[in-house]
């Protein structure tokens, strides 16, 4: 296969989205890929990104926010959820101040099991449509809306993948 020119490049056609439509409102297994920490306006929340495995949408990136707020702490899609979920390694002696950083390092990499929930998108506040100026069609996402375990055949794949054995893997 040989490298295209600028010129070759620039009168390709674009085509569609490149699977970026929502994902379908359901349970889906995945592993956390990444966990950012941020800070929030009451408290610090992690910024969730799984990555979806054993389906068609095997590869796609869904993302959940989880706050330290008091009030959030317990909610579905919470902090409390997330670790009960995983069993993340999180040492019982973690002062509050320093569970953020410590959550966001021990749920990278771990299998879950997550609800996927669709949303308009809004940017500064304001509805996102994608047929301005008409305004009918919004523009949506998918976010976690809850986390579970993850199944046990699926965590078990997941754990000798991370342990480099050979396993029969579903992704």
């Amino acid at each position: 296969m040989s490298i295209p020119t600028l010129a070759e490049l620039m009168s390709t056609e674009i085509t569609g989205g490149g699977g970026f439509e929502p994902l379908a409102p359901a349970w889906y297994d995945g592993v956390i890929t990444k966990v950012e920490v941020k800070a929030g306006q009451k408290a610090p929340y992690l910024n969730v990104e799984v990555t979806v495995h054993g389906d068609e949408h095997n590869g796609r990136k869904v993302w959940g926010i989880s706050s330290f707020s008091d009030k959030a702490l317990t909610m579905p899609g919470g902090v409390v959820q997330i670790l009960q979920a995983t069993e993340a390694p999180v040492p019982m002696d973690t002062a509050m101040e320093d569970l953020p950083a410590v959550a966001a390092r021990a749920l990278t990499t771990l299998p879950v099991s997550f609800l996927v929930k669709n949303e308009q998108v809004k940017r500064g506040g304001a509805l996102q449509y994608l047929d301005a100026p008409t305004n009918s069609v919004p523009e949506m996402r998918s976010r976690i809306e809850e986390y579970r375990a993850a199944d046990e055949d699926f965590a078990a794949t997941v754990d000798a993948q991370a342990a480099g054995l050979d396993a029969d893997l579903p992704f």
